[in-house]
């Protein structure tokens, strides 16, 4: 698995248990586990129409992978 899925997989696993996660508390801790960072995941899982829109990036980012992390929370438990 490749440094960017891995780092999603993992930011997912970390929407899953704190749904309101910051940008700087996963910058940090991605820092801390050498995940690629917020701004990194932005670039790569948001669309241009997106990058257009003005607001949060990393609301974004979490909106757009929620589903993901509720899919997975399903299967989990």
């Amino acid at each position: 698995m490749n440094y960017l899925e891995r780092s999603k997989k993992i930011f997912i696993d970390a929407l899953m248990k704190e749904p309101e996660i910051t940008r700087e508390k996963w910058d940090e801790y991605a820092h801390e586990n050498y995940l690629y960072s917020a701004l990194t995941l932005e670039a790569h899982y948001l669309t241009d129409n997106e990058w257009e829109k003005d607001t949060s990036k990393f609301e974004l980012l979490k909106k757009k992978l929620m589903p993901l992390a509720e899919k997975r929370k399903k299967w989990w438990y």
